[in-house]
């Protein structure tokens, strides 16, 4: 190789490490990121009992899935996020009016005449299409 094709493979080398490094930095302060907007502890089991205690007339479910879980945690951090709150309890009480909200309808709740008797459960409310769907009101 020439010393001008050995300069290019230089150049090259050099290039491919510096965008490796660029790519690895921004890969460490998207995961960093994604840590500080997560640390607030999330109560999933503060909120699974909500759900149980605010929609009495939804289905009751025995055992919190780690499903669950993840579903719970991400609501709760969009929750978090989307309304500046600092404090669990203000997320807890957001879900507090959200389930009681959700038990007064009729649709979620199967009290409408129609020969599906379908009725939401926890699953389908923290579903994230499903979540929106109730706060835009797009059920």
């Amino acid at each position: 190789m020439s010393k001008s094709g050995d300069l290019i493979a230089i150049e090259i080398f050099v290039s491919r490490r510096k965008l490796i490094e660029i790519f690895k930095n921004e890969i460490e302060n998207s995961l960093l990121t994604e840590v500080q907007e997560e640390k607030t502890p999330v109560p999933v089991t503060t909120i699974f009992e909500l759900y149980k205690t605010h929609c009495p007339s939804l289905t009751q479910h025995k055992i919190l899935t780690s499903a669950m879980q993840t579903s719970i945690r991400c609501r709760f951090n969009w929750v978090m996020k989307n309304k500046s709150y600092t404090d669990s309890a203000d997320g807890i009480a957001w879900f507090r009016s959200f389930f009681s909200l959700v038990n007064e309808n009729d649709f979620l709740c199967g009290r409408k005449n129609d020969s599906r008797k379908w009725k939401a459960d926890l699953v389908w409310l923290m579903n994230e299409t499903n979540f929106d769907k109730i706060l835009s009101g797009k059920y």
